[in-house]
């Protein structure tokens, strides 16, 4: 029973820094005067997971590191690229009023069903 308490008491602390992280999104890009669409969101979100790709690209040395200037990759910072995408990600949920822990729950519950799926099948 006691693993079950901690597992509680460590979801409770996750979804508290989830909020936090939320709220420190939401106070950042309103001080800044991010205005962006909908669309423009989602754009910029796109793009940010390109620049990880970039970097994942030059981590596996399929391209070399650069400017960008002559076909090398701006983009080779793969925690800073992680970075990009989780706050773009985390300001599309705050545009949608959306809660980090929610998305996550539901998205462990669909996981889950789907291993059990997937282990039925072999």
């Amino acid at each position: 029973m006691l693993l079950n308490n901690n597992l509680f008491t460590q979801s409770v602390i996750e979804m508290t820094e989830l909020n936090g992280l939320q709220i420190r999104v939401k106070e950042w890009t309103s001080e800044k005067g991010f205005k962006w669409s909908d669309y423009a969101a989602y754009c910029h979100l796109v793009e940010e997971v390109g620049e990880l790709g970039e970097a994942l690209v030059v981590k596996h040395g399929e391209r070399k590191s650069g400017t960008g200037q002559i076909g090398d990759a701006d983009h080779y910072d793969i925690e800073e690229e992680i970075g990009d995408v989780l706050f773009s990600t985390i300001a599309l949920a705050n545009r949608f009023n959306i809660g980090l822990d929610h998305c996550l729950d539901k998205t462990f519950d669909r996981y889950d069903k789907k291993v059990k799926l997937r282990n039925k099948i072999k």
